[in-house]
């Protein structure tokens, strides 16, 4: 399940017509229906807000008078994100949501100014800074105290508004729909393509053939068709022959050991807190050994299997290439899609036992990960 369903109240959003059953789709809409539907859409979700979390939340007040006069930007953030896949949806909620604690510690530090004005200065609302009479020190301007709490509290409702608008185009969009976690990865890596075709980017054709790979590896992950061996699958190979387990995994693994808590802090910051511990219960439930490798290397080889991966990632990240999410699609698909055949598990579980075979095969690199002088890595999971 990707997002929650819409209720009936919120499909009636998209009738034009209350007295007619007929719902125009979103993509279809004229101007001034799609300037309807958004005040519809942020006048209902701001009346039927409800506070998850008072301690991290606020409630959202809205007013029609507000929605009419900030209508062009919700229009310009409608256009924007309608036809966003998924994954970029979310990563602009998030960007959303962060905009909106950044606001909130401004409206603190603007009430911290107007109460350090009247206190500690003695100006009161009908005074400005200059009706008073400094020799030196600082100044502070009611006029300009209130200008500024004026235009953050309408910055405020801008990003309220338009969080409520974005939530409702996710469930609009998505909501009760059944995609996996590599069908989003896809999709997303599709819109890639998409943008890159309609601008005129001088490394465009490089880039949607470094796009169509990471499309071509993420579609498989896990298949192998009738007759086929599963290492012989582009998506086996692919791993196999990208992760180290040679002296540069050596260096990687002393990394470790050198500073556990940098590494700790990368990989939970990659790939997200507990996944590492999480990875390892998951693997030793499904992997068959006829003589078992040593619990602490099982341990060892999936931290540096995830350390490796969110350093790849993180490069990849700073030089925008897809390749990102290629070593996220493996992680992903193997611990969040909530139904994998078991045939697509036993393929994806026998890759990291060759690969973690490998790893034992390197003498001095198996020495390392059996002594785990990192354990702090999944010692300190709040799952171990």
């Amino acid at each position: 399940m990707v997002a929650e369903k819409l209720i009936q109240e919120e499909i009636d959003l998209q009738k034009l017509n209350p007295d007619s059953d007929e719902i125009v789709p979103y993509k279809d809409l004229d101007d001034e229906a799609k300037k309807e539907f958004i005040k519809k859409i942020i006048r209902y979700e701001a009346d039927h807000f409800v506070i998850s979390d008072p301690h991290k939340e606020d409630p959202i007040f809205v007013s029609d008078e507000s929605i009419d006069t900030n209508m062009d930007f919700f229009v310009d953030a409608y256009n924007e994100v309608i036809n966003m896949p998924y994954l970029s949806l979310l990563a602009y909620l998030r960007k959303i949501k962060a905009a909106r604690k950044s606001l909130k510690a401004n409206d603190l530090l603007l009430y911290a100014r107007r109460e350090f004005a009247r206190v500690d200065l003695g100006i009161d609302d009908s005074e400005s800074y200059f009706d008073l009479n400094y020799d030196s020190g600082d100044i502070i301007d009611f006029n300009a105290i209130k200008k500024d709490e004026a235009a953050n509290k309408e910055n405020i409702v801008k990003t309220d508004s338009t969080r409520l608008l974005v939530e409702y185009i996710i469930k609009l969009r998505y909501g009760g729909s059944d995609m996996s976690q590599v069908d989003l990865i896809v999709e997303k890596l599709e819109d890639d393509i998409r943008i890159l075709n309609a601008g005129d980017d001088l490394n465009k054709e490089m880039n949607i053939k470094d796009i169509t790979k990471a499309i071509d590896i993420i579609k498989c992950l896990g298949l192998v068709e009738e007759n086929e061996r599963y290492m012989d699958t582009k998506w086996y190979k692919y791993l196999i022959e990208t992760i180290v387990y040679d002296e540069r995994a050596v260096k990687l693994a002393k990394e470790m050991e050198s500073n556990p808590k940098k590494a700790k802090h990368l990989i939970d910051k990659i790939f997200g807190p507990d996944m590492v511990i999480a990875f390892v219960d998951k693997y030793k439930r499904a992997v068959d050994y006829a003589a078992a490798p040593s619990d602490v290397f099982i341990k060892s080889a999936v931290s540096l299997l995830f350390y490796t991966m969110a350093k790849k990632v993180r490069s990849n990240m700073k030089s925008g290439s897809s390749r990102s999410l290629i070593y996220r699609g493996y992680l992903i698909h193997y611990m969040l899609d909530d139904i994998i055949p078991a045939n697509e598990m036993e393929a994806m579980t026998n890759l990291y036992k060759d690969l973690f075979d490998l790893y034992l095969s390197n003498v001095k690199l198996s020495k390392i990960l059996k002594n785990n002088k990192f354990n702090e890595i999944v010692a300190s999971s709040s799952l171990a």
